[in-house]
């Protein structure tokens, strides 16, 4: 593919990914009402789950385990979604969705100081310069607004710190998986490892069935759990895992995060009645030229 082909690719993925990300608040937020956060994510990725399961018994994806890099499906199953949608959930319940935005938005550097260490790979200082811009941008929206908040229990933010590097380690080994792994296989590893992770705290909560029956009793449970299994999860990590393929993985969880935030925040404020104002404007135009320079970096 050339260069241009492969950028036309990646606003594509990318926009599909911050459209599903930044909307799932909407489906997230009805099911919180009923459900735990961990029934949530048992029933999330048992369906992505078995979409790519159901896939692989068919035929149309085959998953060699017979590599020597095998363990790195492992890895990076382990690190997302297990370690990072833990942690995440879980860190925002002790803590706040402000620091929650700030402190995933620093993943990507995490990643630049990962790869550097492991792998002796560098970022370009356009990139980092992207990545910084970007991040700025993310704290103004967040920090100016009227629901700033910066209180929570320590146990939040060490859970958070959790979320950062699974999400941050996640995206190095995916990186060096991709180089025996195709997106899809990795993908499917994900899914049906997250699957059995999460119903298996599901089962080990006392929640079972229960989960089940209940999503499956409100028509709109049922239809924001497949939104976030279909589109989310088994869709919206594939696409995740291409764009990693394509550029500088950093900058591809840059691109990914940043505009999942400012898609984000004009929902919760066109749709969810969030707060917003000049602080808005400057944040998010921060950020968007973020992904811009971001996106210069495509291979």
């Amino acid at each position: 593919m050339t260069k241009k082909s492969n950028k036309i690719l990646v606003y594509s993925l990318v926009l599909t990914i911050a459209t599903c990300w930044g909307l799932s608040f909407l489906a997230t937020a009805l099911l919180v009402k009923v459900l735990d956060p961990i029934q949530i994510l048992a029933a999330r990725w048992l369906i992505a789950g078995l979409i790519y399961l159901a896939m692989i018994l068919a035929g149309k994806i085959k998953l060699d385990l017979r590599k020597k890099t095998n363990y790195l499906l492992l890895v990076c199953a382990a690190c997302q979604p297990c370690l990072y949608m833990y942690c995440e959930n879980n860190g925002v319940k002790y803590t706040s969705a402000s620091v929650g935005s700030i402190m995933i938005a620093v993943i990507p550097c995490v990643v630049i100081i990962l790869n550097a260490i492991l792998f002796k790979k560098k970022t370009t200082r356009t990139g980092v310069f992207s990545i910084i811009l970007a991040f700025t941008g993310v704290a103004v929206c967040t920090m100016f607004s009227p629901a700033f908040s910066f209180t929570g229990e320590l146990k939040g933010y060490f859970l958070m710190m959790g979320a950062v590097l699974g999400g941050a380690m996640f995206t190095v080994f995916a990186s060096k998986a991709g180089d025996d792994y195709s997106s899809v296989e990795l993908t499917s590893a994900m899914a049906i490892i997250g699957a059995l992770f999460f119903n298996a705290l599901n089962f080990g909560c006392g929640f079972g069935i229960s989960t089940y029956t209940t999503i499956l009793s409100d028509w709109r449970m049922t239809a924001g759990i497949l939104f976030l299994g279909v589109f989310c999860s088994a869709i919206c990590f594939l696409a995740f895992n291409k764009t990693i393929t394509l550029m500088d993985p950093a900058l591809a969880n840059n691109m990914n995060a940043s505009m999942t935030t400012v898609v984000g925040a004009l929902a919760g404020i066109l749709i969810g009645g969030d707060p917003g104002g000049l602080y808005t404007v400057i944040g998010l135009a921060m950020t968007l030229a973020g992904v811009i320079l971001s996106s210069r970096e495509i291979n």
